[in-house]
């Protein structure tokens, strides 16, 4: 799939062969340890190669996959170094996003550098999206890059039983405190009326009274559908139809778009944008990462929208793993491509 909006022209292909997406040399490549093991799609690619990879690894986490965290990163060392890639390591990231940003930033600044139509990499599969949306973001509005490719593993999970909401997956514990993600704020006016986009997962509970507290008055909800599985779709409504009962969303603002396809959450939300005329307009991410990429390119294309990531008191362990399908974004911003032509 292709679309276009403004001056942002990206694509999807998917498969379940890594080596058969990627075919571009890097200058800079951005990935996250994890004990999510998704984080390792990259090693199916043998021909991958960048100048430099920047591997981020987190200082708190739940114990229970903290050594499962520690043999992934390890491994994706070893990748990158027998392909003398250099790696560069951002360690002891906090849960604290707005303080730890400005130091991945700064790295990325420094390593892209002023090349012109720079190719960069994200691995959105287990990095968060406050950093790999933010990542994206500045580097296409500060026109560093003319290419980035975003390489997302599909992933089921194992269901845990103890929530605070009988009807979700604890996929984070805690409270979730929304903020805009870098790049991705829209201009603050508070006398237009507020519209919230969602794209909607598991933890519909927290959903719900983020949306309380936020104040919400028109809503939208996004459902990943069709989802990895079956079982998924019916998953996903049931566990948000208390936002949709508490908010009265009609059925025509309930739409549709692949988990795995961040194209076409784009142009899903792309068309929801266009007919907002003045509004404050807020795009949640609560679903799926590939959606959260879909609504991040909508906000860049407009500049007139906010992406906000909702940041829990603590991730949780769960057990997701690979199912085998890939999918790679590649987006390109056509005004740097035509400043690097000239």
């Amino acid at each position: 799939m292709t679309f276009q909006h403004g001056f942002i022209l990206a694509s999807s292909r998917s498969s379940l062969v890594a080596d058969e997406l990627i075919d571009s040399k890097y200058d800079l490549a951005l990935f996250a340890g994890s004990w999510d093991d998704r984080c390792l799609a990259i090693i199916a690619v043998p021909r991958f190669t960048a100048r430099g990879a920047i591997l981020i690894s987190f200082a708190a986490n739940d114990p229970a996959g903290k050594e499962r965290q520690n043999a992934n990163e390890a491994q994706l060392v070893r990748f990158f170094e027998g392909r003398g890639v250099e790696v560069h390591r951002v360690r002891g990231v906090s849960e604290n996003v707005e303080a730890e940003f400005p130091r991945l930033w700064e790295l990325v600044r420094t390593l892209v550098g002023p090349r012109p139509a720079a190719k960069c990499f994200v691995d959105l599969s287990a990095c968060p999206r406050y950093y790999s949306l933010g990542a994206i973001a500045g580097l296409v509005s500060t026109g560093l890059t003319a290419q980035i490719d975003v390489l997302y593993a599909e992933g089921e999970y194992t269901p845990v039983s103890q929530s605070p909401y009988p009807a979700d997956v604890p996929f984070s514990l805690g409270r979730w405190n929304c903020v805009p993600i870098p790049f991705l704020r829209g201009p603050f006016e508070p006398s237009l009326p507020r519209f919230h986009l969602v794209s909607a997962g598991f933890e519909g509970g927290k959903t719900l009274r983020l949306l309380e507290r936020e104040e919400a008055t028109h809503v939208t909800l996004m459902y990943p559908i069709p989802g990895v599985t079956a079982e998924y779709d019916r998953e996903v409504r049931e566990r948000n139809g208390p936002v949709v009962n508490r908010f009265g969303v009609p059925a025509d603002r309930i739409v549709a778009a692949p988990a795995g396809n961040a194209i076409a959450a784009w142009r899903v939300a792309a068309s929801y944008r266009g007919k907002i005329r003045r509004g404050d307009v807020r795009y949640l991410c609560c679903g799926t990462k590939a959606q959260s990429l879909g609504l991040a390119l909508s906000a860049v294309s407009t500049r007139d929208s906010s992406v906000m990531y909702n940041v829990p008191e603590r991730h949780r362990y769960v057990d997701v793993r690979p199912n085998g399908r890939l999918w790679l974004y590649r987006i390109r911003d056509l005004s740097a491509l035509c400043e690097a032509d000239r």
